[in-house]
């Protein structure tokens, strides 16, 4: 099972591009894709309202991943001592209507990129989270690709994060029954700001098709390239190259790539701080 989505969906630039209208975005992307990055977890905790709203409007098929607020992250830095537990705790416990009943796929732990190579840190934190959640890795420092660090996550059955992204390299690793992939764009210092090509896409489809013989319990795969709908595009063209159905009315696919060929010539004038790279 391979599910491709995008990392977020609400995004103002979409509407024209991918949108029809400025409203009922969650409903519309769900006619398209079978899943989605809860990206608004990593900046603030969920309330109970919007898990419940998550729950209610979520298709049959639909699955949801959602990344670990920051706070945990990048703020505490997994510390225990200083209270990380307590608060993936607080997090897990809003989570829970939409793990309960079987819309939730993976947790996302996104490290800062200050965070280098501390095996004894991630092991104490993994060690804390209760079996029944699923949770993939992404490691933002070149210092953690070390047998070490796969070690780990293959003991906790924790998914080592593959990215595509300027600050990584494109490792592909297998760490758990599932894997997990994020398409942040590359080879220019414009985080998100990228349309991938067709042979870029296409790179990826042996990697793809490889790890899905090894990932006996799926493969959940999200681009994040989200300038203009750029991320939209990419993902059914990936669709497309690994022979899944698609599910974009061909009118649809038509705007949307004359739409984003126009605007990926037009950079935007501030660039982001790859330090910064958070998303």
């Amino acid at each position: 099972m391979i599910r491709l989505g995008t990392s977020g969906w609400k995004y103002k630039d979409w509407v024209g591009t991918f949108y029809p209208s400025r409203q009922h975005h969650f409903h519309y992307y769900k006619t398209i894709f079978d899943t989605a990055e809860i990206n608004s977890t990593f900046y603030t905790y969920p309330g109970a309202k919007m898990v419940e709203a998550l729950v209610r409007n979520a298709s049959k098929d639909f699955v949801f991943t959602a990344k670990i607020p920051q706070e945990i992250t990048h703020e505490l830095r997994l510390d225990l001592e200083a209270g990380a537990d307590q608060r993936l705790g607080f997090f897990l416990q809003a989570m829970s209507p939409l793990q309960e009943t079987g819309k939730l796929g993976p947790l996302l732990l996104q490290l800062p990129p200050s965070l280098h190579f501390d095996p004894e840190r991630l092991e104490a934190f993994l060690e804390i989270v209760p079996k029944k959640w699923l949770l993939a890795v992404e490691f933002r420092h070149r210092s953690w690709l070390e047998p070490d660090t796969f070690r780990i996550l293959r003991r906790h059955q924790a998914a080592y994060c593959i990215v595509d992204a300027p600050v990584m390299p494109p490792r592909v690793e297998v760490t758990a029954p599932f894997s997990y992939i994020r398409w942040h764009g590359h080879g220019e210092n414009l985080m998100y700001y990228y349309l991938y090509n067709e042979e870029e896409l296409d790179e990826w489809v042996p990697k793809v098709l490889e790890l899905e013989e090894k990932s006996p319990e799926g493969i959940y795969g999200y681009f994040n390239n989200h300038w203009f709908g750029f991320a939209a595009r990419n993902c059914v063209e990936m669709q497309d190259l690994l022979g899944l159905s698609s599910r974009m009315p061909p009118h649809i696919r038509q705007r949307l790539q004359r739409i984003t060929d126009q605007r990926i010539k037009v950079k935007p004038s501030q660039q982001t701080d790859l330090d910064s790279f958070s998303d």
